[in-house]
């Protein structure tokens, strides 16, 4: 698997900023190995047709691909895997219709995730037990613009990669409080 892989044409960015193929390649990294589509959409609790779909798609620009086979019962069994830990978006397209197009998907992107973490805190503030002090509940907001060399801006990001890494599978999380994390980290300078 590769470190990173760099999506810049058009079908790619278009493939891989569907909100619903994001979920799809999270599931795969929280599952931490290859997987069918079959272990894939029981682990989202979808069906595998609309799965099957999606992997099809994200395998046709290589975010996937297929790293082993296996018969089961007389049907072969695809296991597929992320074809790199980091994907990015290149969106230094110099033709401006082309240009346009792409930003237009990162526009949808950035507000498709951003839409379903709301929704999450939204639904926690509001669903719990009414005798409940939801005051409570958010323990910290904050919004910043720090300034950063490009290496400790790097740095930064892997710090928090690992972390969530670390924890979002902790095997001891009966025990422990669950929290939800919602960060976007970009340069604003050109």
């Amino acid at each position: 698997m590769k470190k990173q892989k760099i999506l810049s044409t058009l079908e790619e960015i278009k493939v891989f900023s569907n909100p619903y193929r994001l979920q799809i390649l999270n599931t795969i990294k929280k599952l931490n190995k290859p997987a069918t589509v079959k272990q894939i959409a029981e682990k989202m609790k979808e069906t595998p047709a609309k799965v099957h779909y999606h992997v099809k798609k994200l395998e046709k620009v290589d975010i996937l691909h297929i790293v082993d086979t296996k018969e089961i019962n007389g049907i072969i069994a695809k296991y597929y895997n992320l074809t790199a830990e980091n994907y990015t978006l290149d969106h230094n397209e110099t033709d401006p219709e082309i240009k346009k197009l792409i930003l237009n998907e990162f526009q949808r992107t950035i507000s498709s995730i951003y839409d379903k973490s709301k929704k999450t805190i939204l639904k926690e503030i509001k669903s719990e037990d009414p005798n409940i002090e939801k005051e409570n509940k958010i323990e910290d907001i904050f919004s910043s613009e720090i300034y950063l060399s490009n290496k400790d801006a790097n740095e930064l990001k892997k710090i928090i990669q690992k972390y969530v890494e670390k924890n979002e599978n902790n095997p001891d999380k009966e025990n422990l409080n669950k929290y939800h994390l919602f960060t976007v980290f970009f340069s604003m300078d050109n």
